[in-house]
C-alpha cells in the first residue's frame, strides 16, 4: 500500500503545485497555460507527461485489491484514455477548447478555481499521508 499511497501524496503534490499560481498570478498564469497549448508539440508533450502519469498510475494500482488501490487504477485507466484520444490525435481541437475556455475566465473566477483546487490537493496529500 505503500507506493499508491506516495503515489497519492505526489498527484496532491502535482494538484497545489500546477494551480497555485492561480492564486496569486492568474493572468500570468493564463497565458501560461496559453502558451503551453499553442502548438501541436507542446499539447502532445503535455499529453506525453499525462499518459506516462496515467501508466504510473495503472502499474502502482494492480498490486492490491484495496479501495485506494482500485480507484488510483481506475483514474489511471481513465487519465491514459483521455490522453491517448483527445490531446496526442485531436491536438488542433483540444487546442480550441483550452483557448476557449481560459480566455472566457476573468481573474477571480481564476482565483476561486486555484482556491478550491489548493484545496482540495491538501485534502488528497492528506490522504495519501493517512494511508501510509
Amino acid at each position: 500500500m505503500n507506493g499508491v499511497a506516495a503515489l497519492i501524496a505526489i498527484l496532491g503534490i502535482i494538484i497545489i503545485a500546477t494551480r497555485a499560481p492561480l492564486i496569486f498570478a492568474p493572468g500570468a498564469t493564463r497565458e501560461l497555460w496559453l502558451k503551453i497549448f499553442s502548438t501541436n508539440t507542446r499539447i502532445r508533450i503535455f499529453g506525453l507527461f499525462a499518459g506516462t502519469l496515467g501508466i504510473a498510475m495503472i502499474l502502482v494500482g494492480r498490486g492490491s485489491e484495496d479501495i485506494a488501490s482500485l480507484l488510483v487504477m481506475g483514474l489511471g485507466y481513465l487519465l491514459v484514455l483521455m490522453t491517448i484520444f483527445p490531446i496526442m490525435i485531436f491536438t488542433s481541437i483540444w487546442k480550441i477548447i483550452v483557448q476557449a475556455v481560459l480566455e472566457g475566465m476573468d481573474d477571480l473566477i481564476l482565483r476561486g478555481l486555484g482556491v478550491i483546487s489548493v484545496g482540495l490537493g491538501l485534502v488528497i496529500v492528506y490522504l495519501g499521508i493517512s494511508l501510509l
